[in-house]
This record gives C-alpha cells, sequence and structure tokens, in this order.
C-alpha cells in the first residue's frame, strides 16, 4: 500500500510533469497556428479561384452545415475530456481513461449518424429551401458534407484527448500534416476535374490522413494501467 508520503510525492511530480509540458507547448502552438493560417489561406484561394462563384456559394452551404453538425454531434463531450482525461492520466488509470473515450467517441459518432439520416432524408426540401434546384447532385454532396462532420468529430476527438494531456506538439504536426497533404492535393486535382465533389474529397483525404496517424500516436501516448487506478 502506498505511504501518504509517497503519494504526495507523485502528486507533485505529476503536477511538476504537466507543467513543464504545458509550458514547453506553447511554440508548437505558436508554430501550429502560424502555419495553418497560411495553408487554410492557400486552400481557400485555390477553392474560390476552381469552383467559381456559384459552386463556391453551393460549397460553402454545404461547409456551414458540416460545421454545425460538429457542434450539434459534439454533445459537448470536448469540456469533459478537457477536465478528466488529465485526472485520469496522473492517476495512471488507463482503464478508466479508455472507457471514457470510447464511450464518448460512441455518442457523437451515433450523433453523427443520427443527424446524417435526418438531413439526407430531407435532401429534397433543403434543396428547395437553399434555392438549389439546378445543383443535380445536391444530395451526395449533401452526404459528403455529412461524411467531413463525422472526420472532423473524430480529428478534434483526438486532438482533444492528446491536448489535454499536454502532447501539443503531436497535435501541431499533425494538424500541418492534414493541412498540407490537404493543400498539394486539391492544387493537384482541383485543375484537372474542378467540382465541388473534387473539393470534398481532397479535405476528406487529409483529414483521413490527420485521423490514422493521431490514432496510431494516440496508443503509445495512452497510460498503462498502474497501482492508482482510483
Amino acid at each position: 500500500m502506498d505511504s501518504p508520503t509517497h503519494n504526495q510525492h507523485s502528486g507533485r511530480t505529476d503536477a511538476g510533469f504537466f507543467s513543464r509540458e504545458a509550458v514547453g507547448s506553447v511554440p508548437w502552438v505558436i508554430l501550429g497556428k502560424a502555419v495553418l493560417f497560411f495553408i487554410y489561406f492557400g486552400i481557400s484561394m485555390l477553392t474560390v479561384n476552381g469552383l467559381g462563384r456559384e459552386k463556391y456559394g453551393i460549397y460553402s452551404l454545404l461547409t456551414n452545415i458540416s460545421g454545425y453538425m460538429v457542434v450539434l454531434c459534439g454533445l459537448g463531450l470536448g469540456a469533459a475530456l478537457m477536465r478528466y482525461v488529465p485526472e485520469l492520466a496522473a492517476r495512471r488509470n488507463g482503464k478508466g481513461l479508455l472507457q471514457l473515450m470510447w464511450k464518448s467517441a460512441v455518442l457523437q459518432l451515433a450523433a453523427a449518424a443520427a443527424v446524417s439520416t435526418l438531413l439526407l432524408a430531407f435532401s429534397a426540401p433543403l434543396q428547395r429551401l437553399f434555392g438549389a434546384e439546378h445543383v443535380v447532385h445536391f444530395r451526395f454532396y449533401l452526404l459528403l458534407a455529412c461524411g467531413l462532420s463525422v472526420l472532423l468529430l473524430l480529428k478534434d476527438f483526438v486532438g482533444t484527448v492528446f491536448t489535454s494531456i499536454y502532447k501539443t506538439q503531436a497535435v501541431a504536426v499533425l494538424s500541418m500534416s492534414c493541412g498540407t497533404a490537404w493543400l498539394v492535393m486539391l492544387y493537384l486535382w482541383l485543375r484537372y476535374k474542378p467540382g465541388i465533389g473534387t473539393v470534398f474529397f481532397c479535405a476528406d483525404a487529409g483529414h483521413w490522413n490527420d485521423l490514422f496517424a493521431g490514432s496510431r500516436a494516440a496508443v503509445p501516448a495512452c497510460p498503462r494501467p498502474g497501482l492508482d487506478q482510483r
């Protein structure tokens, strides 16, 4: 059984570790924000010039729907992860941490599936509501927007877990790699096949790359079950 002195020493060690990690993450946050500013600026320019005003308007509408879905289907669980993941990680409670993460992910994905089903069921009324009757593949584009929402939810989920345990360097590197892949694919593909679907596919591929790399990095970053399982 651990003595009170040992527990206090462990608590000071964990607190010191997280303090050092928090301070050391500041340069990576600044670097990531600066690089992503130029990357997303380039993506915006390529998208506007490649699609034209009319197609870009439809694309903007669909990305707004995707953004609203992310906010709605997040269910406010990001705040819960930021609150409890550091505590469970400090206690080396790997079992509790895994339970919290998979339950949160399942709830968010279930909400995204329900909202996507509802949107696709009412795609025709939505198309008339937004005055997009001339868009032939509106329902297909709406499906791509729903898929993008799922990827963004999972990406935000992985990023939140990393940020909560002060792995900001990993978040910055993954975000920059995702943005770079998205920008390069968009530049190469949009020149030969300009269209709304092309932009969505490039965005999905970039986020898939980020999500795959982040998921692989998250496994060794999660603490293994230790003696303190409170």
